[in-house]
């Protein structure tokens, strides 16, 4: 049997076993699960306009991959807050006694799918960290308020 020889990685630059494109373990699950958030959505053409949602490019979506885009979109937004913060918390209030912490948003799902901008609903723009009672203040406001809101997030 031939013994392994450690080799510096192409990641990190340390020396290490590779595992794969000449990187180690760590570094090559990372690349890899860079690449699975960065993949492409391609929309599925369906025939039927019956119980499909569109969104300002024409496409259009079953409610299940609207519900599906929504959890990833969560799923990051959720994750980049961590990372620049350490933990999570209530951006109304920017305490993190006001729990429990939800994703929530600014302009609502139905309100995309109805207004035909579907995109709006994994638009991580469009997604902010609400204690409950700050959600529920939240959802009295008018979609005037909620649309606002989500334009200055997108400036920032």
């Amino acid at each position: 049997m031939i013994a392994r020889k450690k080799k510096t990685c192409k990641g990190c630059g340390k020396q290490k076993y590779l595992f794969g494109h000449g990187m180690c373990k760590y570094c090559y699950g990372k690349k890899q699960a860079a690449k699975q958030t960065k993949k492409k959505r391609k929309p599925i053409k369906h025939t039927s306009s019956v119980n499909t949602y569109r969104d300002s490019m024409g496409n259009r979506y079953t409610k299940q991959e609207i519900d599906a885009y929504v959890r990833e979109a969560k799923a990051l937004k959720k994750q980049k807050f961590l990372e620049k913060h350490g933990y999570i918390f209530c951006e109304v209030c920017e305490r993190n006694d006001c729990t429990p912490v939800d994703m929530s948003h600014l302009v609502s799902v139905k309100e995309a799918q109805e207004l035909g901008k579907t995109e709006l609903a994994w638009d991580v723009n469009n997604i902010e960290c609400h204690g409950r009672k700050c959600h529920m203040e939240h959802e009295k406001k008018s979609h005037k308020e909620r649309m606002q809101k989500y334009l200055e997030n997108i400036t920032k």
